[in-house]
């Protein structure tokens, strides 16, 4: 996958962290946690922000963890 799958939107002092795997209906993958982590992490260190929101781009917020990629990878649920 190319890109980033996750995006940091300012709206005033609120930091607004947008899931953006539209497609796979923003289901969580490996470089989604990651990169969300990462963004998450620095909306909390900025001394500017005062409420952070996470929603997802499309028509889902989350369809959970990515089923497609975990069979690729032989993760199994337990």
């Amino acid at each position: 996958m190319s890109g980033s799958v996750v995006r940091v939107e300012m709206d005033g002092r609120i930091g607004v962290l947008v899931l953006d795997r539209p497609r796979a209906l923003n289901a969580i993958s490996a470089a989604l946690m990651v990169e969300g982590s990462d963004a998450l992490a620095g909306l909390v260190a900025d001394p500017r922000i005062l409420a952070i929101v996470v929603r997802g781009e499309g028509r889902a917020f989350s369809a959970g963890f990515d089923l497609k990629e975990g069979a690729a990878r032989g993760t199994k649920g337990g």
